[in-house]
């Protein structure tokens, strides 16, 4: 498969174990019409077509409706995409038994690109929005309120959203009453902000099934480098407080297939409807739908929650005026990255570009690369064409960097030369008569999450350390910067200490997306999510003290971490502290085992 194609429509198809898996999961003596209207290859429905089921399904690649047809000749095959008016109104009105999808994920940006490989119509984030807004008042699936509902959180979904969004609102819609709905999905999605109109729906209209959990990143392996979920939910007919499973599935050791190959559909429901663990093969509790919903996505972190603090007297700690950000993203390291500067200094700052270079103490250090980082100077060939009244803006370089701009110039990313890459031609700033122009190796000024005084890596393999960036170094793209605000309560002290906690450490495993290889991937965005309990401005200084001394520390010692953990503990009136440190840590340690168990198994 073209690569490009892959990436810009979403692409990873299912494959025949999954659409198994999820066949034999759903009640299929209530399915006589059953729709994936986004149905690439064709993989999940395969299975009901070999039961006689009467299905439809929508693929917006003619080269997968192609692969469709073959596999299926007798199916009800559509090429067009699921979101157009005229696609819309296709739909049977009335719903289906069971719909089911792998959505695709295209991310905002990459959204646009995707009409050059499609023969016909292909539909930006708004216009999906106000398309779906349209088919909401003439679905008979809804009643008045339901309607109501979906419209109101399709008016939430952000412009930066996901596309896969959007698909999950619509399968939601196209459920008939007491139908079902069976979705394959990123594990991260409940941590995810952009994600709440799809949670606020589903809590709503669907009572949840069963969430199965691939739990050692294979069902996907060599595709998607991420943890995968599938979710089983069928419409309320009535309301009520459910339960759900809540599934760790794991391959077994050696072979390609999970401990529920060739087990029938009844012993597989009947497995996976009751609380079991299965050492390294499976792991099945009991969930509350609303705790499911309303937090994390693993109940034992739910449990733990309740017996340390009541829930409701916590706090985001993006609530608390404190920034986060990312790095510098220059687009062309090999260009902006300089190990070994050959001339004056004053053209090159010290740079944290990656995680070799940070040593083992929570103050690190500069690694041996600087930034080129260059705002008041230019080539000797750019300051010969400046108008006279912008040349008094500029000094010319030195001929060792004239020379290696000129050099690198010609130099080649792909087919692409360095200074026409999109990502460095933003740099390029004509004058306007006004000003005076900027040259493609000028980075755009630094801003304070550049140069924050606190980081951490975006990617871990092992307990993610926020560091403490005494001497302001710029910190690269490859870590996400934290900083307070002018008038926020907490400094950087406070903060280094209380992000260096047992108590937040277990927040970032529970929040951060766990990768192919055992990895976790932390995002700002999921960092604002931690929660934690609001501190008196006593609490506040005693962490400013323990994070003044952990900056001396090295990472293996534990003793100020300790400190750290019994006074946020003492702040949450925690009644056995002891008790519950010793929780926390084993709970934190539960997680990094976990992954280093996938990556094992990669």
């Amino acid at each position: 498969m073209n690569s490009l194609k892959q990436k810009y429509l979403g692409q990873y198809f299912s494959g025949s174990a999954v659409a198994r898996l999820l066949f034999e999961l759903i009640d299929t003596t209530q399915v006589y019409s059953a729709i994936d209207p986004m149905c690439g290859s064709g993989d999940l429905l395969v299975p009901f077509v070999e039961k006689e089921i009467s299905v439809v399904g929508n693929e917006v690649d003619l080269e997968a409706v192609q692969m469709c047809q073959a596999r299926m000749p007798h199916a009800e095959i559509w090429n067009s995409n699921s979101f157009s008016i005229n696609t819309l109104s296709r739909f049977n009105k009335s719903g289906y038994d069971l719909v089911i999808t792998n959505p695709p994920y295209v991310r905002y940006q990459l959204q646009a690109n995707a009409k050059e490989y499609l023969s016909h119509e292909w539909l930006l984030i708004d216009d999906i929005i106000r398309n779906l807004k349209e088919y909401t008042e003439s679905t008979k699936s809804l009643n008045e309120g339901e309607r109501q509902l979906i419209i109101e959180e399709l008016g939430r979904i952000s412009g930066l959203s996901d596309l896969a969004v959007p698909s999950w609102i619509l399968c939601m819609m196209l459920v008939k009453n007491g139908g079902q709905l069976a979705i394959v999905l990123p594990t991260t999605w409940l941590t995810r902000e952009y994600s709440a109109p799809v949670k606020n729906i589903l809590s709503k209209l669907f009572e949840i099934d069963y969430v199965v959990n691939d739990a050692n990143s294979t069902w996907f392996s060599g595709k998607a480098q991420v943890k995968t979920s599938l979710l089983l939910a069928h419409r309320k007919t009535k309301r009520e407080k459910s339960w759900l499973s809540y599934v760790d599935l794991y391959k077994l050791a050696g072979t390609k297939s999970c401990l529920t190959a060739n087990l029938p559909s009844t012993e597989i429901r009947d497995l996976f409807s009751n609380e079991i663990f299965i050492d390294n093969r499976l792991s099945v509790r009991m969930v509350s739908q609303d705790a499911f919903i309303g937090s994390s996505n693993d109940s034992s972190w739910l449990s733990l929650l309740g017996r340390l603090a009541n829930k409701d007297s916590l706090i985001k700690i993006g609530e608390n005026k404190i920034e986060f950000g990312q790095g510098l993203r220059t687009g062309a390291n090999s260009f902006f990255y300089v190990q070994d500067p050959q001339c004056e200094s004053k053209y090159y700052l010290d740079v944290i570009q990656n995680q070799r270079s940070l040593g083992t103490r929570f103050t690190t250090n500069a690694g041996s690369c600087k930034l080129l980082y260059i705002q008041d100077s230019v080539t000797n060939r750019d300051f010969s064409t400046l108008e006279p009244k912008f040349a008094k803006h500029y000094k010319s370089l030195p001929y060792e960097i004239s020379e290696y701009i000129e050099r690198k110039s010609q130099e080649k990313k792909g087919e692409i030369l360095l200074p026409e890459l999109s990502s460095v031609r933003t740099n390029i700033t004509k004058s306007d008569g006004k000003r005076p122009p900027r040259f493609w190796y000028m980075l755009p000024p630094l801003t304070q999450r550049h140069t924050a005084k606190l980081f951490l890596p975006r990617v871990n393999g092992d307990k993610p350390i926020v560091r403490y960036n005494s001497n302001a170094l710029v910190v690269d793209a490859n870590f996400i910067t934290i900083w307070p605000s002018n008038n926020s309560r907490f400094n950087e002290y406070s903060l280094l200490a209380l992000l260096n906690s047992t108590w937040c450490s277990v927040q970032f495993e529970e929040l951060g997306s766990v990768m192919g290889g055992g990895a976790l991937k932390l995002d700002a965005a999921q960092i604002r999510n931690i929660l934690i309990p609001y501190f008196s401005d006593k609490d506040i200084d005693a962490l400013s003290s323990l994070g003044k001394k952990l900056a001396r520390q090295q990472i293996s010692n534990k003793s100020v971490i300790v400190e750290i953990d019994s006074c946020i503990l003492q702040a949450m009136n925690t009644p056995d502290i002891n008790w519950a440190m010793e929780q926390l840590e084993i709970y934190r340690q539960y997680h990094i085992n976990q992954r280093r168990h996938e990556r094992n198994n990669y």
